[in-house]
């Protein structure tokens, strides 16, 4: 496996996780408030949104001068967002042969980095709100390069 296969897998692997993080929960929970000043789940997605979007332009253009800005659109639309950018940087990895170990490191260690910590605090959150999610052995998941999108398949 080669560094862009295994971005590929972390790629699938946040799409898996955050699909199984926003599973049955309701509307409401988007403007949870864990505790005075943190981020709301909405804002925490928006983040997520953010970095990953850095990281696609960095891969792209191999600049890190970039600062992302993004308009905030409501739950399902950053959603939405989510995985399209996710599917985006998995066409990027999969269509260029010219990507550098050093850059692809970067990626990994900053912004994709980041977006698994921050699924991790919507599952967090998810608990503080009192709709835990289900628990699951991910070592067991069937995670496979390119899929991610929104609908992934279960464990058998």
């Amino acid at each position: 496996m080669n560094g862009q296969e295994a971005l590929r897998h972390i790629l699938a692997t946040l799409a898996y996780r955050m699909r199984r993080t926003l599973r049955g929960i309701p509307e409401s929970f988007w403007g949870f408030e864990g505790r005075d000043g943190a981020p709301t789940p909405q804002g925490i997605l928006q983040q997520t949104n953010s970095g990953l979007i850095y990281a696609l332009l960095v891969l792209q253009t191999g600049d890190y001068g970039y600062h992302t800005d993004l308009r905030a659109l409501d739950p399902p639309g950053e959603t939405a967002r989510f995985y399209t950018t996710l599917e985006a940087l998995d066409h990027e990895l999969s269509n260029r042969a010219d990507l550098s170990d050093d850059l692809l490191l970067r990626v990994l260690q900053g912004p994709l980095a980041e977006a698994m910590a921050r699924i991790g605090q919507l599952l967090q959150l998810r608990d503080l709100a009192g709709i835990p999610a289900e628990e699951e052995d991910f070592i067991e998941a069937r995670i496979r390069w390119g899929q991610v999108g929104p609908e992934l398949p279960e464990l058998e």
